[in-house]
This record gives C-alpha cells, structure tokens and sequence, in this order.
C-alpha cells in the first residue's frame, strides 16, 4: 500500500484499490480510543477518497450510473439510506432516508430528477427532483428492476413466475410476463427484448411486440455443472453484451459458475468460467476494455462473495483470464463506470469499494488525478523495492571500520557500491567507532598495496611463456652490405641508413 491505494498484479494485470484506506467513522473512532489527534495519524493523511463521503454506517448494496455519466446513485444500510453524488464536485449532491431496505433502484432520466427504488417490503418509492412523490404496493415481492425507456415501462422481477409491468405513463400495471420458473431471480433489457433467468437455471427471452409469450428458452446449467446440490441450480445474474454486432449474454449461477452463450445458437456455451467456490455468483458484467493497445467489449467481470474475477471468451472457446482480486467485504454487486476502468463494488465495508484497472480503460473525466497518481506510484515502485536496504560505498564502508571483504556474504553489489540490509548497517555503526578523512586515506592506500602484492605472488605462480625469438634474416643483411659498396650513391645510402638504424642494432650485433 502506497499513499493510501492497495495495488495488486496478478496475470500481468495491475489492479489499483482507491478505497483501501479506513473511512472518516473508522478514524475518529480510533483516534477517540487512542486519544491522538488525526492531525498526526500519518495514514490518515494519506488517504485517499477518489469522491468525498463515498460510504455508509454500514454496508452498500447497490451502485448505479447515470446516462449522462454525471452523476453515481448508491443505496445501502443501516440505516436504509440513499445517497446520490455529482462527479462534477466529487461529493455528495443528496442524501435521503426511507422507511425500508432498498434491493434495486433505477434512473428513470439521463439525471438525477426522477428515480425509482424497489423496497423489501413489496413497494415501489418514486422519487422527484425535490423527494418521494408515490409509493406504489407490488403483488408479490419485488427481486430486481429493468426500464424499458421505449414504452415508459417498469419491468419487476419478483418471488413468483410474473414478471410485473407498470406503465409509467399511464400509471398501471400491465399483463405480466408469465415464465416457467417459480421465482423469477435477474433481468436485463438490452433495448429491445428482456432476458429473465431464475430458478431451475432457466433463462427466458421476452419481447413487448410479441404479447407477453417468451421467444426464447433454454438451460444454463447441465446435470454435471451441479456439484453442489445445497447450492441449487439458479441463474443468479445476467448481463448483455454492449456491442451491437455480438449477441452475447453471460449468466453467473447458484454454483459458482460463468456461462456466456451466443443467443444464435444456444445448444452449448461458447465459454465457461469455474470461481471454484461455495458460493454464488453475485454479479455478471460486460465491459468495453479500450487501452492504447487493444479494444474489446466482450470482457467479462464476475463477482462471488469475496473475489472478483476479470476474463474474456476467446474464439477458440477457450477464456484469457486478465485479474483476479478480494473486496473488503462480502460483495453484493458490481457496477462499471462506462468505457473506462473504474469498478464500483458495493459490499458489507462502510466504504464502497472503488477499483482502477488501466489495461482496462482510462480513468473517468472528472477524475484525472487518478492516472497522475498511478504514474507517480509506476515511477516509486523500482525504488521500493530498496527501502529495507543502505546504499554504500568502498569509503562508506572503510568509515565506519568495515570493508567489503568482512562483510562478502550481505553485500549486494549495486551500480558503483553495494546495498547492505539497514538493520546490518545500523549495529555495525552502533559497534564501530566512525573513522576520520585521514585513516580512511591510509586504509585505502594499504588495500590498494596489498591488492598490489596478491596480484604480483599470482603472477609468481604463473608459468612464463617461451618468447619466441626474433630471427634475422642474414641473407637479407648481406645484400644490404653488398649494397654500400656499390658506386650508386642512392642505394648505398639506404643500405647504410638501414644498418646503422639504432632499432635494428641489437639483432646486427648479436
């Protein structure tokens, strides 16, 4: 953890946890107990909070984005609250209370204005610019919420095989979707049909054209993907995919499973993704990784209770798993900003989990901090990897009355001196007495004689080579003596240049 960001690498891919620190409760209730100021808790201080009072007394349950980007809504506990922030200031625009825990909400504009909250106690609480303008009772108890902004319709799944319709503009309930499941559990309205997948791990299409007969139905789970009979067989989450030109539709199940199947042909899942564990799939996402180096909006984010897992299905059938990483807390649901790689985990944690993941996408617009800060931490990060150690030198060493070869077994050699573990360093200055400029002079003058004398005794017990002798070429010497008694006064003189040359004349003599 590094200035109050937690940063985890597995695959190849960094993951940034910019809620990682405590929340403003945790710390004045620590500083209370510990009767200290904040002003000098140094964690405190380095905390990081990407938008101001993003948590709640208790726990989270639900995080949403508006159309318009602008402004985040989230819901949770206790008690039941409802909180709704502008990324335009980074804090908090409103905070309401209401009667009962909220399960799901929607943005029914591109803003803020008019909002809808689905409540466990089978209530619909519509909510204006200015609070709570109706409360509408539901026959059974309501599960999740879909809009279909075509029609002005509010889509309910509910603890029964109906899918409820109210009609907005006309303020009344339509005929209900009928299903095959005796409990209709997620949904999703990808602009033109509603997928529904509940109980029996069966998922059903609905289109509002085709009256309320579903268009199409097939199982997720096989008999063998059911190893956990406790668990059941449920389709926990779904989502579609957001790329017009691909039809795909992942379902996360009660066994701790990933299907994604392409809604052409749904004989067979065209990838499968084990959590490996006890437990539910909580939460299904599609996102649109776009980065300087690749763009795909196939990739999928799954969530059980503790891990979050970030994949995508490759056309071989086969997945590329890009992260894995642990919330805080139990994980409810997840939520992504838009092309971009902020995740959103609401969770039991006072503090709503808020995830940066760069192979994914850039940080929003109105948090450009955000990639500063991951720049300066890639640029620290070969330097942390030092802090536990002493960067010295030949003289620092002979300072302090050591030398290299004293201490050959915790010396790294590192550029032009060694790196020596702190804790090392500090007894040896505790035990040793620092040495003046001019001992450290003498110390190195001696090092560098004694050097010098196990150079020369290793030179001693090296045998010499036989040098090869240069050899005269004595032909050659009497024609040039032959030359300088010639009458040619050019070729004597050259001759006679050539044997008086004091560089030839220890072979001449010899």
């Amino acid at each position: 953890m590094a200035g109050g960001i937690g940063v985890v690498e597995t695959c190849g891919t960094q993951v940034y946890n910019l809620s990682y620190s405590k929340s403003l409760p945790e710390f004045m209730e620590e500083a209370i107990q510990s009767q200290t100021s904040l002003r000098k808790n140094k964690e405190f201080k380095d905390r990081l909070e990407v938008i101001h009072g993003f948590e709640f007394s208790a726990s989270s349950a639900r995080v949403r984005v508006s159309e318009d980007g602008q402004y985040i809504g989230s819901v949770g506990m206790y008690p039941p609250d409802i909180k709704v922030y502008d990324t335009d200031d980074l804090s908090i625009k409103f905070q309401r209370r209401v009667d009962f825990e909220i399960l799901d909400f929607l943005f029914l504009t591109r803003d803020y204005r008019k909002m809808v909250f689905l409540e466990n106690d089978r209530t619909l609480e519509f909510h204006g610019q200015g609070g709570r303008h109706h409360r509408e009772r539901l026959p059974t108890f309501g599960r999740t919420l879909e809009y279909n902004n075509w029609d002005a319709e509010l889509l309910v799944t509910s603890a029964s095989p109906h899918v409820y319709r109210l009609d907005l503009s006309e303020g009344k309930f339509l005929t209900p979707f009928e299903t095959c499941m005796s409990e209709t559990l997620c949904s999703r309205w990808n602009g033109k049909q509603l997928y529904v997948g509940g109980e029996a791990s069966v998922c059903e299409v609905f289109d509002p054209r085709a009256n309320n007969i579903s268009i199409a139905k097939f199982e997720v789970l096989e008999e063998d993907d059911i190893v956990n009979e406790d668990l059941g067989a449920k389709i926990t989450a779904l989502d579609v995919c957001p790329a017009s030109y691909l039809q795909n539709v992942a379902f996360g199940t009660s066994q701790g499973i990933v299907k994604v199947f392409d809604m052409r042909n749904t004989s067979r899942a065209i990838a499968v993704k084990d959590h490996n564990v006890d437990s539910v799939i909580t939460d299904v996402k599609f996102a649109w990784m776009k980065n300087e180096v690749d763009e795909d909006p196939n990739v999928i984010i799954s969530s059980d209770d503790r891990s979050i897992k970030l994949w995508r299905p490759l056309s071989s059938g086969k997945i590329s798993n890009m992260a894995a990483f642990d919330a805080q807390g139990k994980i409810k649901s997840l939520c992504v900003y838009p092309k971009t790689g902020m995740i959103f985990v609401a969770q039991d944690n006072p503090r709503v989990g808020v995830h940066f993941i760069p192979d994914l996408g850039i940080a929003p617009k109105w948090s450009p901090f955000v990639d500063q800060l991951i720049e300066e931490m890639k640029e620290t990060r070969n330097n942390a990897m030092f802090d536990d150690f002493e960067f010295v030198t030949r003289a620092d060493l002979l300072r302090i009355g050591s030398s290299p070869q004293e201490l050959a077994g915790t010396l790294k050699p590192h550029q032009h001196g060694y790196l020596i573990s702190r804790k090392i360093y500090r007894k040896i200055l505790e035990s040793k007495k620092a040495m003046s400029e001019e001992e450290i002079k003498t110390l190195l003058v001696q090092q560098k004689i004694q050097e010098t004398e196990e150079t020369n005794l290793l030179r001693l017990h090296v045998p010499d080579r036989k040098q090869k002798s240069t050899k005269l070429d004595e032909q050659f010497v009497s024609q040039l003596q032959d030359l300088t008694k010639v009458k040619k006064q050019k070729k004597s003189k050259a001759a006679t240049a050539v044997l008086s040359d004091s560089r030839f004349r220890g072979l001449l003599d010899a």
